[in-house]
C-alpha cells in the first residue's frame, strides 16, 4: 500500500510537471519568436546577434543587465524575452570591446506566418509524450514490485523529451523554455528535463540488459556500464540548473565537461564493452564493432557542400532550410548511435529468448530511436516528409504497445 501511495505521488509531481511543459509548448508553437541575440554558454557574452546591419548591440558585447534585471543567468533573458513578446521592445545594458558601458533598446517580433495548426502541435509535439508518460505509468502501476516495469518506465519518461519537430528557423523559435517561468517549478524542472535527456541511452542499456540477462547477477554485472552514462546526465541536470540561476558557478565545470567529452563517451563506452564481455564473449564483440562504427562518425571527414530544401507548412506558406552536412562529428551524436546499435545487438544476439511479439515490437521501437538523431543534428530532410513523419509516429506507437505487453507479460508471477 505504501509503495503505492509513493508511486502516486511519483505520477502525480512528474504529471505536474509535465502538464504545465506540455501547456507551454502549445503556446510557444502557435508562432515564432523572435532572438535578438545569442549568448555563448556559461558566459555573458554575446556570441551572435541577428540584423548585422543594426547598431545597436555588437558580437562580443558582455551583457550586464536585462529590462533592469542583473543578468546571473539565461533564465533573466528567457523571462524578459518572453514578458515583453507582447511590446517588442527589450532594455539591454551591455560592456562593450571598446570598455564602454551603454543601455540601449532592443526592438523584437514574432511571426505567426508558417507555425504549426493547432491539431499539428497535439499530434507531433503533445501527444506521442503523452502516450510514452501514461503508457510507462501504466506498466508499473500494474506491477509496482517487477524491476523491468520501472526500468520501462524510466525508458518512457526518457522518450517523453524527444522532439518530433525543430524548435525554430534562423533567428526565430518556437521552444518552450522553463526558464521562463517565475516560479519555484523552475529549478525541478529543469533538473529533470535535461537528467532525463542526456540519460536515455543509460536508460535503454540498462533495460536492455535486464530484458536480455539470463539472471539477475549477470545483469548486475552489466548494469555498472550504465553509471558513467548517469553520472555525465546527472551533471548537465546540474549544469542546466546553475546555467539558468548562476551561470558562474557552473562555469568551470562546463569548460571541463566540454574539454574531455570525447573522453566522458570513449569512457562510457569502455565500461559497456567491459559489461558486455562479462555477459558472453560474442556480445563484447558485437559491441566492440558497435563502438568502432560509433568512433568512426566522429572522424569522417564532413562533405564541402551545404544543401537546402523547400518547406511547405500547412498555412501554405514555406521556407527554405538548411542541411547541416557535418551532423556527424558529435560526441553526442556517437553517443547516440552507440546507445542505439547496442540495443539492437543485444536483442540481435539474444532473439532465441524472445518472443514472435517481442521481436516485433523492438523492431516498431527502432522507428521512434531514430528521432534523437535528428534533435542532436538538426539534419530534417528525411523527417520534414509529412507522410513519412505521420507513418513513423503511428508505428512507434504501436511498438510501444507491443513493448508494454511484453513487459507486463515477463513482470507478471505466471510470465518467464
Amino acid at each position: 500500500m505504501r509503495q503505492r501511495a509513493l508511486l502516486f505521488l511519483l505520477f502525480a509531481v512528474l504529471g505536474t510537471f509535465q502538464l504545465r511543459f506540455w501547456r507551454e509548448l502549445y503556446q510557444a508553437h502557435q508562432f515564432y519568436l523572435y532572438v535578438p541575440f545569442v549568448l555563448q554558454p556559461f558566459t555573458n557574452l554575446m556570441e551572435w546577434r541577428a540584423h548585422p546591419s543594426r547598431d545597436y548591440l555588437h558580437q562580443g558585447d558582455h551583457v550586464l543587465a536585462v529590462d533592469g534585471r542583473k543578468f546571473t543567468g539565461s533564465s533573466v533573458y528567457a523571462q524578459e524575452l518572453w514578458k515583453n513578446r507582447g511590446t517588442g521592445l527589450l532594455q539591454v545594458t551591455v560592456h562593450s570591446a571598446s570598455g564602454l558601458e551603454r543601455t540601449t533598446q532592443a526592438g523584437f517580433a514574432h511571426c505567426s506566418c508558417g507555425a504549426l495548426s493547432s491539431a499539428e502541435v497535439f499530434f507531433f509535439m503533445i501527444l506521442p509524450p503523452a502516450f510514452c508518460f501514461l503508457l510507462g505509468f501504466a506498466v508499473v502501476f500494474s506491477y509496482p514490485r517487477a524491476p523491468l516495469a520501472w526500468l520501462f518506465m524510466a525508458t518512457m519518461l526518457s522518450l517523453c523529451q524527444f522532439r518530433l519537430w525543430p524548435d525554430g528557423v534562423g533567428d526565430f523559435t518556437q521552444a518552450a523554455d522553463p526558464q521562463r517561468r517565475m516560479d519555484w517549478m523552475r529549478v525541478p524542472t529543469l533538473a529533470y528535463r535535461a537528467f532525463f535527456e542526456h540519460a536515455w541511452g543509460a536508460w535503454l542499456l540498462l533495460f536492455a540488459a535486464y530484458l536480455f540477462g539470463a539472471d539477475r547477477l549477470r545483469f548486475l554485472r552489466g548494469a555498472w556500464a550504465a553509471a558513467p552514462m548517469f553520472a555525465i546526465a546527472a551533471t548537465q541536470s546540474v549544469l542546466a540548473v546553475l546555467w539558468s540561476e548562476n551561470f558562474e558557478k557552473g562555469a568551470a565545470a562546463y569548460r571541463a565537461l566540454e574539454s574531455y567529452s570525447t573522453e566522458l563517451v570513449l569512457a562510457g563506452m569502455a565500461c559497456t564493452i567491459v559489461a558486455g564481455w562479462l555477459l558472453s564473449a560474442r556480445v563484447g564483440l558485437a559491441l566492440l564493432f558497435v563502438a568502432a562504427i560509433s568512433l568512426g562518425l566522429l572522424y569522417w571527414p564532413a562533405p564541402p557542400i551545404i544543401r537546402s530544401y523547400a518547406v511547405h507548412f500547412s498555412d501554405g506558406t514555406g521556407s527554405m532550410w538548411a542541411v547541416l552536412p557535418n551532423f556527424f562529428r558529435t560526441s553526442e551524436f556517437a553517443q547516440a548511435v552507440f546507445a542505439t546499435l547496442a540495443f539492437l545487438c543485444l536483442a540481435t544476439l539474444e532473439i532465441r529468448s524472445l518472443r514472435p511479439l517481442e521481436i516485433m515490437s523492438l523492431a516498431l521501437l527502432g522507428t521512434l530511436l531514430i528521432f534523437p538523431f535528428g534533435m542532436l543534428t538538426g539534419y530534417w530532410e528525411w523527417i520534414l516528409n509529412r507522410a513519412l513523419l505521420d507513418i513513423a509516429v503511428v508505428v512507434g506507437f504501436l511498438g510501444l504497445l507491443a513493448l508494454a505487453w511484453s513487459v507486463a507479460r515477463r513482470s507478471s508471477p505466471d510470465g518467464d
